[in-house]
């Protein structure tokens, strides 16, 4: 957790000129994200987290990689018309799939989450 709001600061970097509601949803997904490895991998505050972002032309993508305990993601209700009617918990995996656009978490020998946001989509509008 020490450094979750300095990869949130690098994020915004890395989102340097796109639209600003774009750069705000990527920056939330990776934030929910990086929140779930937190609270659910049974490793704490204390966790060692890996984080890579790439950005190109067309798209940018993110990986957050822990060694926690194995997980599966529920089905996510489709049917919340707008982010800011979500309710305050529980809702972090509509978040990060509102907010981008492949979502793919993968066990190996550690959890690996791979998110891609579409940079020529505008914000808001979903695939």
């Amino acid at each position: 957790m020490e450094f979750r709001d300095g990869v949130g600061y690098l994020l915004e970097s890395l989102c340097g000129g796109l639209d600003q509601q774009l750069a705000y949803q990527v920056v939330s997904a990776f934030n929910e994200a990086f929140n779930n490895v937190v609270e659910h991998s049974g490793l704490g505050a204390q966790a060692d987290v890996e984080v890579e972002a790439w950005r190109g032309e067309h798209e940018l993508k993110l990986r957050i990689i822990d060694g926690g305990v194995a997980y599966e993601v529920s089905p996510v209700a489709e049917d919340f018309p707008e982010l800011a009617s979500l309710p305050e918990e529980g809702m972090g995996w509509v978040i990060i799939r509102r907010c981008m656009d492949e979502v793919v978490l993968e066990r190996r020998d550690r959890n690996v989450l791979s998110m891609v946001r579409y940079l020529n989509r505008p914000a808001g509008v979903r695939i």
